[in-house]
């Protein structure tokens, strides 16, 4: 999602920095990412900026998917809709993908306003009851809106906190109980409790402490946007006409690990495309 004009920008000071004309000073660079997905919210693509053409990095296409790694058939489906392939036999064995009972899915929306419709219903519904006492918490030093939480509380954990015990950004559970300090967590489809505690933010520059906060949100619903680079364990999607981006539906489908965990709730063939820049970038490198 780096734009072309972020990309120069930063090369462009780096350079002053470094007192080197050479792109982005002379730093080597490792950069990462899958241009099939969402693109830049403003600006085009990095490959199209001036920098990019004059570093002309090389490019190593990594083709194992590792999210889905226990389910070869629903990779191949993954595989078609990054470049917006996916058949007429997709779509029919995804319209075959219903909600059971007794799981416990996440709602990925196009929109923030669809996902907050959702999640401030349910936290409503859940408030109504008058023996609920909700607690507020911070969960981002950049908004002043506060998390407001109380038991029952279906939440998304959105940072990798404890990656031994796969609490990871995504990791989704329902609370049971908690404090001004903590939050513990039935984590969704598991028999496993888990203790949720604030994260201390630090300047990576000073180690200074900048503030803490609580790395959860409400999650009956999200949107595809915040999503990306979480995996969700039990998904339920709409992928008819609300999507509205290119690599959106894409983006979407490969949240979950396998086919198995999905609900569809609507789907059009023509929800899955791919920007033509795009699709021409890895055209050129045969990709």
């Amino acid at each position: 999602m780096l734009s072309a004009e972020m990309f120069d920008t930063i090369s462009r000071y780096l350079s002053i920095v470094r007192a080197n004309k050479n792109p982005f000073g002379g730093i080597q660079l490792l950069l990462v990412g899958d241009f099939c997905q969402l693109p830049p919210v403003k600006g085009s693509f990095c490959f199209e900026s001036v920098e990019w053409k004059r570093l002309s990095p090389t490019v190593v296409n990594l083709n194992t998917l590792v999210r889905q790694d226990d389910d070869k058939f629903f990779q191949e489906i993954l595989q078609r809709a990054r470049f917006s392939n996916v058949t007429d036999e997709d779509i029919k064995i995804l319209e075959q993908c219903k909600r059971k009972e007794d799981i416990n899915y996440t709602c990925l929306c196009s929109t923030n306003k669809e996902a907050d419709f959702i999640n401030n219903n349910q936290l409503d519904k859940l408030l109504s009851n008058s023996d609920i006492q909700p607690i507020l918490y911070v969960n981002s030093l950049y908004k002043k809106e506060k998390l407001k939480l109380c038991i029952g509380c279906k939440v998304m954990i959105n940072w990798n906190i404890d990656l031994d015990s796969g609490i990871i950004n995504g990791t989704t559970g329902t609370v049971v109980s908690l404090n001004n300090e903590s939050v513990r967590l039935k984590i969704t489809n598991r028999n496993r409790l888990y203790t949720v505690n604030h994260k201390s933010i630090k300047d990576e520059d000073t180690g200074l402490l900048i503030g803490k906060i609580m790395p959860l949100q409400l999650a009956w619903a999200t949107t595809i946007h915040k999503s990306q680079g979480s995996t969700i364990d039990y998904l339920e999607l709409d992928l008819g006409q609300s999507i509205f981006a290119d690599g959106q539906a894409y983006v979407a489908l490969s949240r979950v690990k396998k086919l198995e965990n999905l609900s569809i709730i609507n789907i059009h063939k023509n929800a899955f495309t791919t920007d033509k820049f795009v699709y021409n970038f890895y055209k050129k490198l045969n990709l």
